[in-house]
């Protein structure tokens, strides 16, 4: 299993800021996620645990998902594309 670089981050967070980020308010209530959106983040989630850096991957994975449910685009085929997206990195840190 390799570790995550920072490109690998970096990747990341424009792969899942490429349907236009919303600043996230720390008191706003959150709306649920459409079902597609809570696959792909418990996906990551569990890639991201069995990296040796997990805290960070964690935090920035739900900081990511947080940003997401803000979008008014927040829908199952935008969150079926991060999943097909993620792939990649998944592979690359001997997730899949």
């Amino acid at each position: 299993m390799q570790s995550i670089t920072a490109s690998d981050i970096a990747e990341f967070q424009n792969i899942a800021r490429s349907a236009s980020a919303v600043s996230r308010a720390s008191d706003v209530s959150l709306p649920p996620l459409p079902s597609a959106c809570s696959q792909y983040y418990q996906r990551v989630e569990q890639c991201f645990a069995k990296q040796s850096d997990h805290e960070g991957l964690l935090s920035l994975n739900e900081e990511l998902k947080n940003d997401l449910v803000l979008q008014a685009n927040a829908d199952e085929q935008s969150c079926r594309i991060l999943n097909d997206s993620f792939n990649g990195v998944a592979r690359h840190l001997g997730c899949d």
